[in-house]
């Protein structure tokens, strides 16, 4: 997997190796692997569980993963 800067400056700064490591995961899928283009969302749900999106660009899920932990700095993050 290649990183851009900033995902490689998210993955050191937040200690979030776990994020990407679950994205290159979910690879192996025929599904999520065969699109060029992906827009990988982790989001903190009211109960403090995190869920981990995978979009084609036009909103279209393609992958999904429930998170049950995670002390990400932020509630929110978007990596296309």
């Amino acid at each position: 997997m290649n990183l851009t800067d900033g995902c490689d400056y998210v993955r050191k700064e937040a200690r979030a190796y776990w994020l990407f490591d679950a994205i290159l995961s979910h690879q192996l899928t025929s599904t999520v692997n065969k699109q060029k283009f992906q827009v990988w969302r982790l989001k903190k749900q009211e109960d403090d569980t995190w869920s981990l999106h995978c979009e084609d660009g036009n909103k279209n899920i393609l992958a999904t993963q429930h998170i049950e932990f995670s002390d990400f700095p932020i509630p929110e993050i978007t990596i296309q």
